[in-house]
């Protein structure tokens, strides 16, 4: 079974479906949850093609009992999610995470993050992000900011100003990529007073012409001006994230991406 769309509300009506059914056979709890919102279970399905190895012409319920239509469950709230459990043992080791905005404005053309995890939301921060911030702090010291976008929440400088607090000193931040033409020196400065020594800045490539294929809004000035802040700022390292055999792309596409690389290096 697949739960489709955000956590927040699907898992409890989940969890209660569940419990409802769960010294039962398989099938009959397949069945029970399948009328869970949001719940898809694959083999109450019949998938029909047009040709054996063509497009899907049909995905149709094996009965009336089971919903014809699954319905992505959407989080419309403002209050985002946190770490509950932080430990030495996670893939990230004694971080604190809280996503401070969720999906991304941009819609590149390649980006799932946007199109399947719409509409774009941000946490509230009197009410979720800055109370989360300080309770994770009272477990470690160290933070990490997600999301797809975090630089685009609307309050973000009040988040650095918050973060950038001498009470914060020995913090250790940590932040997901954030959209090249959102880089200041005032984010490079906290960062680096953070302990932190690089940032992550998704160019995709250095053509301008690919740029605008994929609506990556986006010229190169501004990823030099990126890298120009984050050294102004005190990081010591750029990351890039990029992309190799885009539809379209020309060898002159790939040589322009080299170039940009030359231009930040220098």
């Amino acid at each position: 079974m697949i739960l489709l769309g955000d956590g927040e509300v699907s898992i409890p009506a989940f969890i209660d479906a569940y419990q409802a059914v769960r010294h039962a056979d398989r099938a009959t709890q397949l069945r029970h949850l399948a009328q869970v919102p949001g719940l898809y279970v694959p083999s109450l399905y019949a998938v029909t093609y047009d040709d054996p190895d063509g497009p899907i012409a049909a995905i149709s319920p094996i009965d009336a009992d089971i919903p014809a239509i699954v319905t992505k469950q959407t989080h419309r709230g403002n209050t985002l999610l946190a770490s509950s459990v932080v430990t030495e043992r996670a893939a990230w080791p004694d971080i604190f995470m809280v996503e401070v905005v969720r999906s991304c404005p941009e819609m590149c053309r390649f980006c799932l993050a946007s199109y399947l995890t719409l509409p774009f939301r941000v946490a509230d921060l009197e009410g979720s992000l800055l109370p989360a911030i300080d309770r994770g702090l009272e477990t470690t010291r160290r933070l990490g900011l997600l999301g797809a976008s975090i630089t685009q929440h609307p309050e973000f400088e009040t988040i650095l100003d918050y973060i950038g607090q001498a009470k914060f000193d020995d913090v250790r931040l940590s932040i997901a990529s954030v959209r090249t033409n959102t880089v200041t020196r005032k984010l490079a400065d906290v960062l680096s007073r953070r302990d932190t020594r690089s940032i992550t800045i998704a160019v995709e490539s250095g053509s301008d012409r690919l740029r605008q294929i994929i609506n990556k809004k986006l010229d190169t000035d501004e990823i030099a001006q990126a890298a120009i802040e984050a050294k102004a700022g005190g990081l010591k390292a750029l990351k890039l994230y990029g992309m190799v055999g885009i539809p379209g792309e020309e060898e002159e596409d790939v040589t322009a991406t080299i170039a940009m690389m030359k231009r930040l290096k220098k």
